[in-house]
């Protein structure tokens, strides 16, 4: 006597259907998820119905049988409910759970007779359900849903239809059955009456319906006891001319051996044909009339088989096709690189095959039998490659390499002695990190994020981390000598600042004060200097020029004039300086050499000037508050912010982007940061009289407030007095 194995109902469509849903008519429309939670099925299994043995009665059969939601696509049990005694089920789905629109599930109702004890039969019948538009439809129909004898019959047509190569699809099934409708029209009558679609006709459903009943009066799995001719084009109750027991073992890899027990098999291997899921088939190697060997071919897919002798088909239990890996190209890689896996036992829908590296979850792209194309993710480290499908799981036996790959640094520029944050993938535990080809020095490292220090000597160029994986990507760091252009600061460290007049002074690092010149026809208001301490001012009333003070040099030279209102100072990166021309509402470019040409012009009352890392000018445009930036090699102009005020004499840029201002007549250093403006960010730095704004290389900001220069933290905004130039207005 058959008795089913509980294991065949967790991949209970694949066994009704005896293939994969791969096969024609049985793969899920192409459609979208729902965005809509699951619908709770439904209805009720005609367990009152089933014909058992004498041994069976009502309630052992109907009370607490399990009815199953199984995805078709993955052979998995979604959810699961017990019936009441009169054979009603709810089953509710789990918030997470989204079903495809247009996709078909299926239904499985199973119960153990005898109150399910191990050694009796399982009743189980089903029906094919279909999602749409957040809600559900089967066999028989919209809204509540029966799972019978009719349901059974009609998807184990669908089935070997299928299986012989006949198109059969869900689709068309949907809505066929007229639940309590009793059909005389053919032998033998039958509860419901079916509505003939096409390769499924009346003669097809009466047929089978008898079938099914017969085998469930014998005690035996409907399943397994239906039997179609494809030479006749008829299907009947197998009885003893051809069954499926069992498959051994379960599961197993192509190329592996399988034994397939049960009867009616033909004593010559060449007519025993077995097909595997996704319409792979096979011939037997050996054969009885009871038994015969065959091995899994390439391209098997998990799911139930349909055995075939000459022209009648069965349909048999499950059997798991479990991957396996052979190697994947490049063996050798950074994160986000397209790898393919090559092996066996893939499924050929990509979303049912997982892919891990060194158990870092990785993106399957494309799939087919035998290879995955996938993206190494992003927290991926050198290691083993795991491949799992509903067949299994396997690991490679070689080791994938992933590469260190830089993705960004934490400033796109710093100075020598810095400390900059690298950021990226595979970096592994330790390894070594070049600036330019110059070593550096590194304080904290793992996986993703390495803290280096911008090594003496080390110069703008590619920065390359290595492991023992391998070198990364060069990935260009901007390597400068002063952290923000408009600089003051000479190379001893001594501050350049005027008096906003007349007079020329340096403040030491200890904050002591020195009048390098002085003279009557200055009026003097910004300042900045050269990387190697020369200095230059604007002069914007008297002299209207530029005046240059070469380091350690005490009488200036004048290198430009005739600018008619020289306001603000700043210092390109190959040396020229930039002025701003309030008066003529334009920027220059001054030369060493003297020679004066037009950046860029039409701004509304250009004041402050500052330029970065890599020579991008920053201007303070008093007439409408905002500042902008001016490409420094095509004189483009381009809004940067708004809303900063129209009294801002002074910017000042930092390495990771940040720009700071400051109001002639306000009490705080502002702040531009992320595209936010915050005027008041700092704490106070004096009431008025802020003619400056600097920073040095570890990024402290010097705010002069008329006599007094205040030093602010970047960190926290913290404001200190730093010096006082007595009788003095602090300007630069």
């Amino acid at each position: 006597m058959l008795k089913p194995l509980r294991v065949f109902l967790v991949t209970g469509w694949a066994v009704l259907l005896g293939c994969s849903p791969r096969l024609p008519g049985l793969a899920p429309a192409a459609a979208p998820s729902s965005s809509r939670q699951a619908v709770a099925l439904t209805g009720r299994v005609e367990l009152s119905a089933l014909r058992y043995a004498i041994q069976a009665t009502m309630s052992d059969v109907a009370n607490g049988a399990t009815v199953s939601l199984i995805d078709t696509t993955t052979n998995t049990t979604v959810s699961t409910a017990l019936t009441t005694p009169s054979g009603a089920f709810n089953l509710q789905l789990s918030n997470s759970f989204r079903p495809v629109n247009g996709q078909s599930y299926v239904l499985e109702a199973y119960k153990g007779l005898s109150n399910n004890l191990p050694s009796n039969n399982s009743a189980r019948i089903r029906t094919i359900i279909v999602s749409q538009g957040g809600g559900w439809t089967s066999l028989t129909g919209a809204g509540s849903i029966t799972i019978s004898r009719s349901t059974t019959a009609i998807a184990a047509v669908m089935a070997l239809r299928n299986a012989a190569g006949i198109t059969l699809t869900p689709a068309s099934l949907i809505g066929t059955i007229t639940v309590g409708t009793p059909d005389s029209s053919l032998s033998p009558t039958t509860p419901d009456t079916f509505t003939p679609v096409t390769n499924c006709s009346n003669a097809d459903f009466h047929a089978t319906w008898s079938a099914v009943d017969q085998a469930l009066t014998a005690n035996r799995d409907p399943v397994q006891a239906i039997a179609y001719n494809s030479g006749t084009n008829t299907f009947s109750y197998a009885g003893g001319s051809l069954f499926v027991t069992s498959i051994s073992p379960s599961a197993g890899t192509v190329g592996s051996t399988l034994t397939v027990s049960g009867g009616g098999f033909d004593a010559t291997p060449a007519n025993n044909t077995v097909l595997f899921g996704g319409g792979t088939s096979a011939v037997a190697a050996s054969a009885s009339a009871n038994s015969f060997a065959v091995t899994v071919p390439s391209g098997a897919l998990t799911g139930a088989v349909t055995v075939r002798v000459g022209n009648l088909y069965c349909i048999g239990p499950s059997f798991s096709v479990t991957p396996s890996v052979s190697g994947f190209s490049p063996a050798t890689a950074t994160t986000s690189t397209s790898v393919t896996i090559t092996g066996t036992g893939f499924d050929p829908t990509a979303s049912n095959d997982t892919v891990s590296f060194n158990g870092n979850a990785a993106t399957v792209t494309a799939a087919s039998a035998t290879s995955l194309t996938v993206t190494v993710p992003s927290a991926a480290t050198t290691g083993t490659v795991t491949v799992s499908t509903p067949g299994g799981t396997a690991t490679s036996a070689g080791t994938f390499t992933v590469l260190p790959r830089i993705a960004s640094f934490s400033v796109p520029a710093a100075t020598n002695g810095a400390q900059v944050t690298i950021y990226g993938t595979g970096f592994a535990a330790t390894g070594s990190v070049s600036f330019n080809g110059v070593a550096a020095t590194t304080t904290s490292w793992n996986n993703t994020s390495i803290a280096a220090t911008v090594p003496a000597g080390a110069s703008t160029g590619p920065v390359i981390v290595s492991n023992a994986a391998g070198a990364s990507n060069g990935a260009n760091f901007v390597v400068a000598s002063r952290v923000d252009a408009h600089n003051p600061f000479d190379p001893a460290g001594n501050m350049h600042v005027d008096d906003y007049s007349t007079k020329v002074m340096t403040i030491n690092p200890a904050g002591s004060i020195t009048t390098v010149n002085a003279s009557a026809s200055w009026n003097l208001n910004d300042a900045t200097t050269t990387s190697n301490g020369d200095a230059f001012y604007a002069d914007h009333i008297t002299a209207l020029s530029v005046l240059k003070f070469p380091s350690g040099v005490s009488n200036p030279t004048t290198i430009a004039s005739g600018i008619s209102y020289a306001c603000g100072a700043a210092m390109a990166p190959n040396g020229d300086v930039f002025i701003s021309d309030k008066g003529a509402s334009a920027i220059y470019r001054v030369t060493q050499a003297g020679q004066v040409t037009v950046l860029a012009n039409g701004l509304s009352a250009p004041w402050g000037l500052a330029t970065d890392a890599y020579g991008t000018l920053y201007v303070a445009c008093q007439g409408d508050g905002a500042v902008r930036t001016v490409n420094p090699n095509t004189g483009a102009v381009a809004v940067f912010a708004t809303g900063v005020g129209t009294d801002v004499h002074s910017l000042a840029v930092a390495m990771d982007g940040t720009v700071y201002f400051v109001d002639e007549g306000g009490s705080n250093v502002g702040r531009i940061s992320n595209g936010i403006v915050n005027p008041t960010w700092s704490a106070n730095v004096g009431g008025g009289g802020h003619y400056g704004l600097a920073l040095d290389n570890s990024g402290t900001i010097y705010a002069p407030s008329n006599s007094n220069l205040y030093k602010v933290s970047p960190i926290t905004g913290v404001a200190t007095l730093w010096t006082t130039a007595t009788g003095s207005t602090l300007a630069f």
